[in-house]
């Protein structure tokens, strides 16, 4: 019986992943500036998700320990492969080319000579 709850749990916890992936998506195509922003919305709904998990643990009839157990491997394992999607996503960009200034090795006159 335990294990069919961990395995609700976990399933949840992979929608939640989802969610949380979709979400990124979005801050990507709107503003990839502030991709940052969505790793707050990211902790922000897995913590509710947990504590949701925790305080309805009771009123089902499974073992809380096992619920939150697959929430977590769920959200986990959901994160490690949106992660590495996003990763694919962002690298494929092509980044904007800055120039670097190179200083000339010339002498600096107003450190008395040295650089």
């Amino acid at each position: 019986m335990n294990f069919l709850g961990m395995s609700i749990a976990f399933f949840v916890g992979i929608l939640i992943g989802t969610i949380n992936y979709r979400i990124s998506i979005i801050f990507i195509k709107k503003k990839p500036d502030v991709l940052a922003y969505a790793n707050i919305v990211h902790q922000a709904v897995a913590i509710i998700f947990l504590l949701i998990v925790y305080f309805a643990g009771p009123l089902t009839p499974f073992d809380r320990f096992y619920l939150l157990i697959g929430a977590v491997i769920g959200i986990t394992v959901m994160i490690v492969f949106t992660t590495v999607k996003l990763l694919k996503i962002t690298s494929s960009a092509k980044p904007e080319k800055k120039e670097i200034q190179k200083s000339d090795n010339k002498e600096d006159t107003k450190n008395g000579g040295k650089i």
